[in-house]
C-alpha cells in the first residue's frame, strides 16, 4: 500500500491527513466562511453554533462541487491530481 492509497482510502482518513497539516487558508475554511460567516450577523465567533464544522476537511469533502471550481492541483496545472502523478503512479 503506497501513502496515497492510505490517506485517501476512505473519507474520514483523507479528512484527518488533511486536518493534520498546519495551514494559513485553506478550501475547507473558505467553504466554511461563506457558507456560515457570510450571513451571519454574530460579533461574537467564540460560541458559534457550526464550531463541528471549523477546520474539518472531512465536512468540506462531504460537500458538492460549487460553481465548477477546480481542485487547486487541477487550476495550477491543468491536469487532475491522478494525470499528475496520483494514485498508480
Amino acid at each position: 500500500m503506497t501513502n496515497f492509497e492510505k490517506i485517501t482510502a476512505t473519507p474520514a482518513a483523507l479528512g484527518a491527513f488533511l486536518a493534520s497539516l498546519t495551514v494559513i487558508e485553506s478550501p475547507w475554511e473558505e467553504m466554511f466562511h461563506r457558507t456560515f460567516c457570510a450571513g451571519c450577523g454574530k460579533e461574537d465567533c467564540v460560541r458559534c453554533p457550526h464550531e463541528r464544522e471549523r477546520n474539518d476537511p472531512t465536512w468540506w469533502l462531504s460537500r458538492a462541487v460549487q460553481g465548477g471550481q477546480e481542485a487547486p492541483a487541477e487550476r495550477e496545472t491543468g491536469k487532475s491530481p491522478a494525470e499528475a502523478g496520483g494514485k498508480g503512479k
